[in-house]
């Protein structure tokens, strides 16, 4: 079954990471990327997790060194550790350990309180697929295979990754440049919407 794509805006959204394994730390950097600030969760340090916090500071960027054994224990390490706030009060929560059935209480516990879950190759357990992201810019370009096959995200990711480059980015903002005087300027729709499209056509001109 595909599944719809939808960009969201993350900015200043608190989001719960489980795990800092490879695949964790990597989500973790996208959600960064985007304004998320988020809480990691794991039974050890891992070193690389003191790049993340370097780059975006800890105010970004939160460790909780817990358990997280299965059962009710992880809700109350949980509760205990970033008290006062909620467990509750997440945007949304990626599931990243090796223990599965710890996966699988955590994502049912969050989706059954309608906040978004994704967890790492279950896709059964997910409501929404952390797509393989291009991030250029103003440009974001999410792409997903509805959880079959990530590798092919990631060869496609490359890809499309390839074909934009700075000077279509560069056009892009030009353009949003353009957008803005001409809606000040024009008054008839028409007339700015025709405007708007010959500067498209004249700027990407042999870009894509």
């Amino acid at each position: 079954m595909a599944h719809f794509p939808l960009f969201l805006s993350l900015e200043g959204k608190e989001c719960l990471v489980l795990g800092a394994g490879k695949v964790a730390r990597r989500k973790s950097r996208v959600l960064l990327e985007y304004g998320a600030k988020i809480t990691i969760c794991a039974i050890k340090w891992e070193p690389e997790l003191e790049e993340l916090i370097k780059e975006y500071g800890r105010e970004k960027v939160r460790f909780l060194l817990l358990t997280l054994t299965e059962g009710e224990q992880w809700k109350q390490e949980l509760k205990s550790a970033i008290q006062p706030h909620s467990i509750e009060g997440f945007f949304l929560v990626i599931c990243g350990t090796n223990q599965m059935k710890l996966n699988e209480e955590v994502a049912l516990f969050y989706q059954e309180r309608n906040i978004l879950v994704n967890v790492a190759n279950s896709p059964n357990l997910c409501t929404f697929f952390f797509p393989a992201v291009v991030k250029k810019g103003p440009v974001s370009i999410g792409i997903s295979t509805s959880g079959m096959s990530p590798f092919v995200s990631k060869i496609l990711r490359r890809e499309i990754e390839q074909r934009i480059s700075d000077e279509l980015v560069s056009c892009i903002e030009e353009i949003n440049e353009y957008r803005k005087k001409i809606k000040k300027e024009v008054k008839e729709e028409e007339e700015r919407t025709l405007f708007i499209k010959q500067k498209v056509l004249d700027c990407l001109q042999d870009k894509i």
